[in-house]
């Protein structure tokens, strides 16, 4: 057990058990601590850990529970809400243990804080979608210097008035995409 407590004081992970017939939830100090609730009080009902959870995130975290006896596992991460009003994002792994019979019986596992890692995820995605708008910018702009730089060239050839004009009102037509039709 002292081993235990050092190794999830250490890493930050908590340990914790689902029975997969009677639903009960056993799990370490450490785990309470995760979910944001007084770990001197371990719930052992599984509404009493779901309480912290967003409600959004209850069911996705109660049906990868239950699916758990026909997959063989669980990986799930899903948002608690700690006391303080704080949002941490949680991911709960674990494995299927069969009973004497060979009976799926109970999901073992882990659940860690990865909040850290999220925030960093939606600041690469942020970049990422900042990174395409200005390739697309530079797209549009090179597009349009290549048509401005070749109406220069057909300009710099062009004597006939008519023609002039016509050449002008087609790249400007190209350049903003308008359609020139009938009135």
């Amino acid at each position: 057990e002292e081993q235990c407590r050092l190794v999830e004081s250490s890493t930050g992970i908590g340990a914790c058990e689902f029975d997969l017939v009677s639903h009960r939830w056993i799990a370490t100090p450490q785990t309470a601590l995760l979910f944001g609730l007084d770990p001197s009080t371990v719930p052992s009902a599984i509404a009493g850990w779901e309480a912290a959870v967003f409600a959004g995130d209850r069911s996705k975290l109660r049906v990868a529970l239950l699916a758990a006896a026909e997959t063989g596992g669980c990986d799930i991460e899903f948002r608690v809400r700690h006391g303080d009003g704080q949002v941490h994002w949680l991911a709960l792994k674990g494995e299927v243990v069969d009973d004497a019979q060979g009976r799926p019986r109970w999901l073992r596992g882990g659940c860690h804080d990865i909040t850290e890692r999220k925030a960093l995820e939606a600041h690469l995605l942020a970049l990422s979608e900042a990174l395409e708008a200005r390739v697309a910018a530079a797209d549009a702009e090179a597009r349009t210097l290549e048509i401005l730089n070749r109406t220069g060239i057909a300009l710099a050839a062009e004597l006939d008035l008519e023609r002039l004009a016509q050449t002008l009102v087609d790249a400007g037509l190209e350049i903003t995409g308008a359609q020139f039709g009938a009135f």
